[in-house]
């Protein structure tokens, strides 16, 4: 007898409400009951399951018996018994399937049983002339479902054939063929929304799954399907999961799209991404369906008319949604807050990279420098800000320079904008324009430029006048000394009062751009030594607080650069200061990662070059230390595949053995070479009596463990001590 008796059903529901106990010990108990049951005797396992799914007034006993009959019927569990179970059984199981399926009440139920059709539909039809082979039964029941009266059961219908095609096209186009455009011309209009969100879903799968020939009958819906998509909107829901999926099938089969995106996929995607009313996540999947169908069919999309026109103003409209930040003044870097969500901006502006890239950068530059020319002459400051920052994104990939120039005019006229995130964007852009294309920018437009940035050194507000140092240093970097000296004057009374700031970072960004300076004009900077070293020696006097150590660095870097640009006459008598506070504090102990450590390395190295052989007094404070660093031990790492490995380099020793050194201490072996190479450059005989201690440590160092640059670097030291 086939079906279970009361008793076994009796024994089984004890064992259901047994699993979802709240006593450990009794659930761990019927844990393994069940899991025996199913190895031992699966043809109960599934009866049971199968009548209490049909049969039991109990939601819960039938919510339960429909996720265990799920998992024991998908084919790809290591718990899958149909082949275990006997033929009978299969054919009452598979009969109870399909009777649930069409009396089920409760929805979340009859998904589960939906999933269950699906999984073992997949696992058992096998493509054939005639019909499905394994479920012959299931042709007539999917018709039945979709042509149902009952919008319960058509939804049904259509999700078993959807999520088919994600498991086995093949066993979908067995099962339904032709039929598939019926039913999608039946139920895409449907009157219930659940419907009209399957037959959208299954459309969208058939794109992605089937293979061209077999997707082409269906494209005559594209319009009217797209229609639907976008009457979906009060369903917030329901809009994106279909929004989605036919992104997804524009992914895999842009192609199918072609007919209908000039008449009513490129407009109706346009639209749904501008409706505010709409939610972010609903107008930015409709954007990255534009953005997949031109990845994977950039010749068509570009071929398409005003596909490329629409799409650029998008990104820049995106970008133009940019949040306000109360804190926005108040903060010192571009760090966004960690919100691990795409803002519109965002979207705009990665868009913006992706477009250029598939649809030619020469098309989508002209159109966004024509887009930017009316976004930054807008009332609305958020427009100028995209104007100037969508200029930002094309500094990178522009090669012509009447493109630079555009960039240039455009950023520099937004220098004296009213709003400080636009003033500061143009900065940005400057500065990042600098340093891709030099030295052209430089030699053409410092006129322009360098008076701007000078005005907004002096902003009222520390985080734009910050900027506008960074930007000076980056457009520094190729300046002549010629085209430099001009501004000089200038330069260095607007820079000094910021050395005083109140602002940590303001005064920072000012002392990297006094560096700059110094290393651009060289022997030049003379006339204003005294007017800045003051400055920076109170720096490194005061400065000693935890926070101020970057600031502190930087001030011992900038001081260096000077001694080496002024020379030795000059810069004799505070280099010695210098380098007294240096070593002072480098006696207190630095820290792996400290800011300063690294600076005072730098500064160091410098000093020498700027004293020559006057610097010899302060080898023997200096050098124990810098062995010291030299003589880092790697530790035996046991498996290199384990986690928290990813702050250390990873060398094979010759036995096989897997060594390991913290980035840091690999970063100050390097430190160190460098110096002693930098001290025996420079002092040459001078450095004959540390020769022998130095080359003992530099021995050991040549067979450091590390990475092949690491190596390098202690060879070349090595040479130069043998030189």
């Amino acid at each position: 007898m086939c079906v279970p008796g009361p008793e076994e059903l009796r024994v089984f529901v004890d064992l259901l409400q047994a699993l979802l106990s709240s006593e450990t010990e009794r659930r761990q108990e019927s844990e393994r009951v069940f899991e025996a049951t199913q190895q031992q005797d699966p043809d109960l396992l599934c009866r049971c399951l199968a009548v209490l799914l049909t049969q039991s007034q109990d939601a819960t006993l039938r919510t339960q018996s429909a996720v265990l009959l799920r998992q024991c019927l998908k084919a790809t569990r290591a718990d899958f018994v149909w082949p275990q179970v006997g033929a009978e059984t299969q054919v009452f199981v598979k009969s109870q399937l399909l009777t649930s399926l069409r009396a089920e009440p409760l929805e979340q139920i009859r998904y589960k049983v939906g999933d269950a059709v699906a999984n073992l539909a997949s696992h058992l039809l096998v493509p054939s002339k005639e019909v499905p082979s394994g479920w012959p039964e299931m042709r007539e029941a999917i018709s039945e479902l979709i042509e149902s009266q009952d919008s319960r059961q058509r939804e049904s219908g259509l999700r078993i054939v959807k999520d088919m095609l994600g498991i086995n096209p093949p066993a979908v186009h067995a099962l339904v063929g032709s039929q598939l455009l019926r039913f999608l011309q039946l139920c895409h209009m449907d009157t219930c929304l659940q419907v009209q969100t399957q037959a959208v879903l299954l459309y969208a799968a058939a794109l992605e799954h089937l293979t061209p020939t077999e997707w082409e009958p269906l494209l005559g819906l594209t319009p009217s399907i797209m229609t639907v998509v976008q009457h979906l909107e009060p369903s917030e829901g329901e809009h994106f999961e279909c929004l989605k999926a036919v992104t997804q099938s524009a992914e895999v089969s842009p192609e199918a799209f072609q007919q209908h995106l000039e008449d009513s996929t490129l407009p109706m995607m346009a639209a749904t991404s501008r409706a505010k009313k709409l939610s972010d996540r609903v107008r930015q999947m409709s954007f990255e369906f534009l953005a997949s169908i031109a990845g994977g069919a950039p010749e068509m999309c570009s071929k398409c008319p005003g596909f490329t026109k629409e799409v650029v103003k998008l990104c820049l409209e995106f970008m133009a949604e940019i949040e306000d930040e109360a804190d926005w003044s108040a903060q010192t870097s571009t760090l966004g807050s960690g919100n691990v969500d795409a803002s519109n901006y965002d979207v705009g502006e990665e868009n913006i990279d992706r477009f250029a890239k598939t649809l030619g950068s020469k098309e989508v530059l002209e159109l966004i420098f024509s887009n930017a020319r009316e976004f930054a002459h807008s009332p609305n400051w958020k427009c100028r800000h995209a104007a100037v920052a969508t200029l930002s994104q094309c500094a990178q990939t522009v090669e012509e320079d009447e493109h630079v120039d555009e960039i240039v005019q455009l950023s520099v006229s937004l220098l004296e904008d009213d709003h400080p995130r636009v003033r500061y964007s143009a900065l940005h852009v400057l500065g990042q324009t600098a340093s891709d294309h030099s030295p052209y920018l430089q030699e053409r437009h410092h006129q322009a430029i360098l008076p701007g940035m000078m005005q907004l050194m002096q902003d009222p507000l520390p985080r734009v006048a910050s900027h506008a140092c960074a930007a000076f240093v980056n457009f520094a970097e190729e300046l002549e000394s010629e085209v430099l000296l001009p501004f000089v004057p200038s330069l260095i009374d607007t820079l000094c009062p910021r050395l005083a700031e109140a602002d940590l970072f303001a005064r920072g960004q000012a002392v990297s751009a006094i560096a700059a300076i110094a290393e651009v004009i060289e022997t030049e900077l003379v006339p204003y030594y005294q007017q800045v070293m003051p400055l920076l020696k109170q720096i490194v006097l005061v400065a000693t607080d935890i926070e101020e150590r970057a600031l502190r660095g930087k001030a011992f870097e900038c001081m260096s650069l000077m001694g080496i640009a002024v020379g030795r006459e000059v810069f004799q008598q505070d280099a010695q200061d210098a380098m007294q506070v240096m070593m002072e504090t480098a006696s207190r102990g630095l820290a792996p990662g400290d800011p300063l450590r690294a600076s005072i390395y730098e500064a160091a190295q410098r000093i020498c070059l700027a004293l020559k052989e006057d610097f010899l007094p302060y080898l023997p404070d200096l050098l124990p230390g810098i062995y010291a660093m030299l003589e880092t031990e790697p530790t035996e790492v046991v498996d290199p595949e384990a986690e928290g490995l990813e702050d250390m380099d990873l060398t094979l020793a010759e036995d096989g053995k897997a060594l390991g050194l913290k980035h840091s201490q690999v970063e100050d072996f390097q430190s160190a070479v460098k110096m002693l190479k930098c001290f025996m450059q420079v002092l040459g005989e001078h450095y004959a009596a540390h020769v022998q201690e130095t080359a003992q440590v530099l021995l050991r160092a040549l067979d450091f463990p590390s990475r092949d640059d690491v190596k390098r670097e202690a060879l070349g030291a090595w040479l130069e001590l043998l030189s």
